[in-house]
């Protein structure tokens, strides 16, 4: 729950487009910090019952109006998916 890491994942700019990578294993505040610095708005938080064995509280995905993303435009409004 509590591990730091040592470097920050580096943060992609792809022209107008906010790319969503779940498999970056951030914790929710950490999502939230990506989503402002790639140009996202953070959205509602969802909790669902993870796939596998994902740590509680865990981002396991990204929606945008209930479908899954892995790429959105700057400025939209993204659901951190966190699990259970």
């Amino acid at each position: 729950f509590g591990e730091r890491r040592s470097k920050p994942a580096p943060i992609k700019h792809l022209g107008n487009a906010c790319p969503l990578d779940p498999s970056l294993q951030y914790g929710l505040a950490e999502a939230r910090s990506h989503l402002i610095a790639v140009g996202c708005v953070p959205g509602r938080v969802l909790r669902r019952n993870p796939t596998g064995r994902d740590p509680e509280s865990q981002v396991i995905g990204y929606e945008i109006h209930g479908a899954k993303a892995t790429l959105a435009q700057r400025g939209t409004r993204i659901d951190i998916v966190v699990a259970r």
